[in-house]
């Protein structure tokens, strides 16, 4: 009978060992996630800049999303690209001719004019791109030469697959618009 008691008290201690062993795995465990989770909302260092950028980068998608919707949101608007402009047979084009860096610019033109008798009647409402309202409404501002100032001028946005080939950054291929500035606290 002793035999059997000792063995029984070896088995309970080894139950009794591995018991302690997984409670102990499971509280390290919960205090690696709580100082992960803490460490993760503490607002210091890349977190934070991380936070701004993408918060920045909603807010100017929002922008973004709202001009387009107010430009060529209603049925009787179209859009084209800055190219069709310089061609002889445009009567929109008012002797305008998209400058390199511009070409691509996407612009949008009420129709609710339009007539058969009158095909050419549309009124050109802006570029959509970023920048001052005062720089995007009229057509000729595509035709206006890329500010090349590094501090103040136009951000180039796009670089053309060709670009290697051609060594002007402001070539057909590019796309830049004008600086906005954004205030920080």
């Amino acid at each position: 009978m002793s035999i059997q008691r000792h063995q029984h008290t070896q088995g309970f201690a080894l139950v009794a060992t591995v018991s302690m062993m997984v409670l102990l795995t499971l509280v390290a465990i919960a205090m690696l996630s709580l100082s992960t989770i803490e460490q993760r909302s503490s607002g210091g260092g890349a977190n934070e800049a991380d936070r701004l950028a993408r918060a920045n980068a909603r807010m100017a998608l929002m922008i973004a999303l709202g001009e387009l919707q107010k430009a060529a949101g209603p049925d009787q608007r179209v859009s084209a690209t800055a190219t069709i402009l310089g061609s002889a047979t445009n009567p929109h084009a008012n002797g305008t001719e998209a400058q390199d860096g511009r070409r691509h610019w996407v612009g949008v033109w009420d129709t609710s004019g339009y007539s058969p008798a009158d095909p050419d009647n549309k009124t050109f409402v802006r570029w959509l791109v970023s920048g001052d309202q005062d720089q995007l409404d009229a057509i000729a501002d595509a035709g206006t030469p890329v500010d090349t100032n590094p501090v103040s001028g136009d951000f180039l946005i796009f670089e053309g697959v060709d670009a290697s080939s051609n060594p002007d950054p402001n070539g057909p291929d590019s796309v830049k618009v004008p600086k906005v500035e954004v205030a920080t606290t």
